[in-house]
């Protein structure tokens, strides 16, 4: 019986293009080796395994939670069985939100997706995933998200909704919208008896999160950000008490408690095995600083934040330390 393992997050999952729209949940493989994630290397390494992958770019969790479960309840309705379905979820940052904008809302604001639009730009911050990459693209309405909250580049009008809801938001309500997306999908895994793991991109579980911070030379610095296990605001903490947190992989060491797979990438980074950091210091560029104390060196020159997507090769390294664990126990790999 053929074994799945479906796979979800933002663009630190897959960045190269966006299902629905101009990419497919298995066409993942043939991206650009330098923009492999953590997904690509799992359908590498385990290749007898049929993996999906439903990471886009800006996606925030409740996109994630939602197509995931989408994509779970179509292999269920194929007559997959539950024990042959593993689901490993990225958990984006906690501030990300999605509105979605019907079709007619879409007319209105003049923000209707056109197809195989060829600007650069054309598809940033927006979700279709249950399209088909087909002149319908939008038809019956998209995800508008806001990403990072910085979105002078996308070319939708409705995306001033964050600009609205953003005077609004808190620490305590985004912690009750990432703990609400959360429990959404672990119930609908466990009501299936469907096994699960998750993690997250970064800090998510404090109501002030980290910021990774580098000295000159690069040191493994990181900024301490401990999570100390309550909350104060009883309707954060209500969520808490609900959420299955031994399913979640949280990344443990002297600095923090409830790290991502950011904080794990720059702990475990090894300069002469690794290589390669950040996709950003893009070392088979033949136009790039090959070593990455001169990249970390050149970015502070230039005040840019030495800082980006983990690179494929700690991806490997993730699946080959992090994940394995969890994914050969299911693939019964002994």
């Amino acid at each position: 019986m053929e074994k799945y393992i479906i796979t979800n997050g933002c663009s630190f999952t897959r960045q190269h293009r966006r299902i629905g729209i101009n990419g497919t949940s298995d066409d993942f493989i043939n991206d650009t080796r330098g923009q492999w994630r953590w997904s690509h290397h799992i359908k590498d390494i385990y290749q007898d395994a049929n993996v999906i992958n439903l990471g886009c770019p800006t996606n925030d969790n409740q996109v994630i939670a939602l197509s995931t479960m989408d994509m779970v309840n179509k292999l269920l309705k194929e007559g997959i069985l539950p024990s042959n379905i593993l689901v490993i979820t990225q958990w984006s940052e906690s501030a990300r939100n999605s509105f979605f904008i019907s079709h007619e809302v879409s007319e209105v604001y003049g923000s209707e997706l056109k197809y195989k639009d060829t600007h650069e730009n054309a598809y940033a911050h927006v979700s279709a995933y249950l399209d088909k990459c087909d002149k319908n693209v939008g038809k019956n309405g998209y995800f508008i998200q806001s990403g990072g909250y910085s979105y002078n580049h996308v070319l939708y009008d409705v995306v001033d909704i964050f600009d609205k809801q953003g005077e609004y938001i808190s620490p305590e309500s985004k912690l009750i919208t990432y703990f609400t997306n959360i429990l959404l999908l672990q119930n609908f895994l466990k009501l299936h008896n469907i096994d699960s793991i998750s993690f997250n991109l970064s800090y998510n579980l404090n109501e002030v999160g980290g910021t990774n911070t580098f000295s000159e030379t690069y040191n493994k610095i990181i900024n301490k950000n401990i999570f100390k296990g309550r909350y104060d605001n009883p309707y954060v903490q209500s969520l808490f008490n609900l959420i299955d947190i031994d399913s979640m992989w949280l990344h443990t060491d002297e600095d923090t408690n409830n790290g991502g797979i950011t904080e794990w990438a720059i702990k475990t980074f090894d300069k002469e095995v690794d290589e390669q950091l950040f996709m950003e210091h893009d070392i088979a560029n033949p136009n790039s600083v090959p070593n990455f104390d001169e990249w970390v060196l050149m970015n502070d020159k230039i005040n840019e934040y030495p800082y980006g997507h983990v690179s494929e090769q700690m991806n490997r390294k993730f699946v080959k330390t992090i994940l394995n664990k969890k994914i050969e126990k299911y693939l019964d790999i002994k």
